[in-house]
């Protein structure tokens, strides 16, 4: 990319999961990068400061609280990180004149279509971090129609998610190579989507000149997490006892949802190629971060 096409982007959230991959993969924008220490996006007046500080033209928001059990039992920080703070940010942008780009999840759906969904299905959120992840959603589709939602699922990557201990693949492989077995849910499917793929095409997808509104990104296919914990023994070439466990025997407060899979129908209408099979994505992750 030529240094007269960059722009300066603000990347919320930028020392995630999702976050370090964005900055890894960068095309050549000019890039300032947001942690937690340096504003809480909660903070209203610190948080405006900070986002008009930066002069951003565009504005990656991956900032979640994405402990979806513990969003049960503390509503009120779920909807004002998921819903209350993208809905300032999205005024804010609004008055900066610069696009949003805000990330969303599978969750809002409610798992019971029985196939995967794409950009035209509509929302039915089913506990409440979907809840608030929608109220968020909703607040930015609403503030300018060039804003960006990406909905995604199932992430997993190098930098780990900070909020969770880890990732579901390095939680496989460590369990497996202490010798203790595993029990993972087999009623439940999702897309497991590899955040270094997700990140490339979020740039790819921003710079597209006529991207607006939703699209789904997910590496293609599904699994249930039985068969996805499966593969990455597979792929990584360990043994070891996996136990097949329905949703109902795992503990929680949180409404399981059956089948949250994504299907991508939008993209293709840029012209840009689709995210790999999730098998591929897996293999390639595993050759770059043995565990």
């Amino acid at each position: 990319m030529a240094e007269t096409d960059s722009l300066n982007v603000l990347l919320l959230g930028g020392r995630g999961q999702l976050g370090t991959d964005l900055v890894r993969t960068n095309p050549g924008h000019r890039l300032t990068v947001h942690g937690r220490s340096d504003a809480d996006v909660t903070d209203a007046p610190a948080f405006e400061r900070y986002v008009r500080s930066a002069s951003p033209e565009v504005v990656l928001n991956t900032v979640a609280f994405n402990k979806t059990e513990q969003c049960e039992d503390d509503p009120l920080t779920a909807l004002a990180v998921n819903t209350l703070a993208p809905r300032r940010l999205a005024a804010l942008c609004a008055d900066l004149n610069a696009r949003l780009v805000h990330f969303s999840t599978d969750f809002v759906f409610d798992g019971l279509k029985g196939s995967p969904y794409d950009e035209s299905d509509a929302p039915a959120p089913a506990n409440l971090y979907g809840f608030s992840k929608y109220g968020g959603e909703r607040f930015v589709a609403l503030g300018s129609p060039e804003n960006l939602v990406i909905r995604t699922s199932g992430l997993y990557g190098e930098a780990g998610s900070r909020a969770k201990g880890g990732n579901f693949v390095h939680t496989v492989l460590t369990r497996a190579r202490s010798g203790q077995p595993l029990r993972v849910v087999n009623d439940i499917f999702f897309s497991p989507t590899w955040t270094a793929d997700l990140a490339e095409k979020t740039w790819s997808l921003m710079e597209a000149p006529t991207a607006c509104g939703i699209y789904h990104l997910a590496n293609g296919g599904g699994c249930t997490w039985f068969e996805f914990a499966r593969a990455v023994l597979e792929t990584a070439g360990l043994t070891a006892s996996v136990e097949p466990l329905s949703s109902s025997q795992w503990p929680g407060k949180m409404r399981r949802l059956p089948d949250t899979r994504l299907a991508s129908v939008r993209w293709g209408s840029l012209g840009l190629a689709p995210l790999r099979p999730w098998r591929d994505a897996l293999s390639a992750y595993l050759r770059r971060v043995p565990g």
